[in-house]
């Protein structure tokens, strides 16, 4: 009962501080996971972003930090709604979000009104476009693990034959798409003109 009323308490002062927009929100939360959490949503088009699948989690002296990341089977241009095909456009701006959860943004929309935030979206966008999100590291990343999955890929799609078939929520490109390779393909594509979407709004 005790840690139930803290957690509920510090919840409630990390939202008043949200609302009074002076910026102290900084000392209830991991800002930098609460940035990088939103990247890696709008990099993958996540269509379970912000409202579903969404972790947080807290040390007893610690701040309320982003993480872990989790479910991204509707993502990276692999479902047909929320807009989430398309590689422009931010992800909590299409029209039919936040459907599944009204109140799931709210944070977000608090932080986006804080140019302290932005800028730490940023510059922490910067930096993994610089490293670990660099277009090249991220055409690495996919290479390594066809190379890791090849056997399975074969007795996967020996054993469901659904390769140029479209199996909810897949893309409707996916139709057009009738081989693995076609597939591994399209991911480059689609995630290299993601990342040069987003570098256009966040390194102009």
């Amino acid at each position: 009962t005790a840690q139930w009323s803290y957690v509920e308490e510090y919840l409630n002062a990390f939202e008043s501080a949200l609302d009074e927009g002076a910026g102290d929100y900084g000392a209830f939360i991991d800002v930098e996971s609460f940035a990088d959490h939103m990247l890696m949503m709008e990099l993958s088009r996540n269509v379970d972003a912000y409202v579903l699948s969404t972790y947080m989690h807290k040390s007893r002296e610690g701040s309320l930090t982003m993480g872990p990341i989790w479910d991204f089977n509707g993502s990276l241009g692999n479902a047909d709604y929320f807009q989430s095909w398309m590689t422009a456009g931010w992800h909590y701006e299409n029209p039919e979000f936040p459907a599944d959860n009204p109140n799931g943004f709210k944070w977000y929309e608090k932080l986006l009104e804080d140019p302290g935030f932005t800028a730490i979206l940023a510059e922490r966008w910067a930096l993994h476009r610089s490293s670990i999100w660099s277009t090249k590291s991220l055409m690495q990343e996919i290479d390594v693990t066809v190379e890791l999955i090849n056997d399975a890929q074969q007795r996967n799609f020996e054993k469901w034959p659904v390769l140029g078939e479209y199996v909810w929520p897949n893309d409707s490109g996916a139709e057009d798409r009738d081989s693995y390779i076609e597939e591994i393909e399209y991911l480059k594509t689609w995630l290299t003109d993601r990342v040069e979407w987003m570098d256009g709004q966040l390194m102009p």
